[in-house]
């Protein structure tokens, strides 16, 4: 993977931490780096719903992304079974 997306791995993963207290397993780390790609992807084509996620003009493709993830451990077993 590029230098970029080496980081937004771990940023994937640093979410899923910080939100449920312990590493994601891979399967769990690969499913939701596809969905913030996924989510990359679309943001970067319908930077109108980036926006509206974030409350911000012009908002940040890759931040409103990780949003999502965020959202998606916290609904997660996984996350909420940490609190």
């Amino acid at each position: 993977r590029p230098m970029v997306s080496g980081r937004m791995v771990h940023a994937v993963a640093r979410v899923f931490v910080l939100l449920t207290g312990r590493p994601p397993r891979q399967p769990e780390l690969d499913a939701l780096y596809a969905l913030y790609e996924s989510q990359l992807g679309d943001y970067r084509v319908d930077t109108k719903s980036a926006e509206a996620l974030m409350g911000t003009s012009p908002a940040d493709p890759a931040l409103a992304a990780l949003t999502v993830v965020s959202s998606t451990v916290m609904a997660s077993d996984a996350g909420v079974s940490s609190r």
